[in-house]
């Protein structure tokens, strides 16, 4: 039953097979904080531009989730694979991060940068934890 949990969540973070192969559709990730301020085309050409930049920046690395910040920028999560997923997510990573997209004359672009998130979400379950065992308490 075990075996059957990890491989359900290993599959949450499965990215599609490409080139010879018939390219899977995967379904569109949930979308976070102010999602009614963008339409569902807007969010989907968005996810063609965070996808294009994946296949070269982190090509194992699948969208799992999609936080709207304003009308014109996004956050875009990314992993590799989700028993790794620790709630903190560096900006532009080679395995598990986040774009940040912004869309500016007419179309979405993948910003520059090297920022950290922290996710506090129920549904992120952090894996490492880094303490100071030196410290003590009195």
């Amino acid at each position: 039953m075990a075996a059957l949990f990890a491989l359900a969540g290993l599959a949450s973070c499965a990215a599609p097979v490409s080139g010879d192969h018939q390219i899977l559709s995967t379904p569109d990730p949930p979308l976070y904080g102010q999602a009614a301020l963008i339409t569902p085309t807007e969010f989907r050409a968005a996810l063609v531009t965070a996808r294009a930049r994946l296949a070269k920046l982190a090509p194992v690395s699948s969208i799992f989730r999609v936080t709207v910040l304003t009308r014109y920028r996004l956050e875009v999560y990314y992993c590799f694979n989700s028993d790794q997923m620790k709630g903190t997510f560096d900006q532009n990573h080679s395995n598990t991060g986040f774009l940040l997209l912004e869309f500016r004359n007419g179309v979405w672009e993948v910003r520059t940068g090297k920022n950290t998130e922290v996710i506090m979400d129920p549904n992120i379950i952090v894996t490492e934890m880094r303490c100071d065992l030196t410290m003590r308490w009195s």
